[in-house]
């Protein structure tokens, strides 16, 4: 179903799902979830595990709160330290998303924000009118 439509549920799927800043941020804040549940399973502190790696312990932290993307390598040191190996491939995958929809929100930025914001006000109006059903008349002076 394309965004911006009404499902038979009545709600209404966002206009664009990946592009929204919003939603870069939840995705990263997501991953670094992962990251501290895969710490937490190996009975790491963020201190062990950023001495195990050389890192200040200040990048555990601001990985697991979702503050700052990782890296490639970022996510391999870390499943290898953590013995998540297994995790790495769908970590890895992960990442890659959420630079996609992080470059695809940079190159609306660069397009400037007025077209999104059209873009949103359409969809509410198709939205609104879907809600008032066929039985009501939204054209001025009915």
């Amino acid at each position: 179903m394309p965004p911006g439509t009404t499902p038979s549920d009545g709600t209404t799927l966002p206009p664009s799902s990946t592009s929204d800043a919003s939603n870069v941020q939840e995705a990263r804040s997501a991953l670094g979830k992962r990251l501290r549940e895969l710490r937490a399973a190996a009975a790491l502190s963020g201190r062990q595990l950023a001495e195990s790696l050389s890192w200040p312990p200040s990048k555990v932290s601001k990985l697991e709160n979702g503050r700052q993307t990782p890296t490639d390598d970022d996510i391999r040191g870390w499943t290898e330290a953590t013995g998540s190996q297994a995790e790495a491939q769908a970590l890895l995958a992960t990442l890659h998303t959420l630079e996609v929809q992080h470059a695809e929100w940079q190159r609306i930025l660069r397009a400037g924000l007025k077209p999104r914001q059209q873009e949103l006000i359409v969809a509410r109006l198709l939205d609104l009118r879907h809600r008032a059903g066929p039985h009501r008349n939204l054209q001025r002076g009915a």
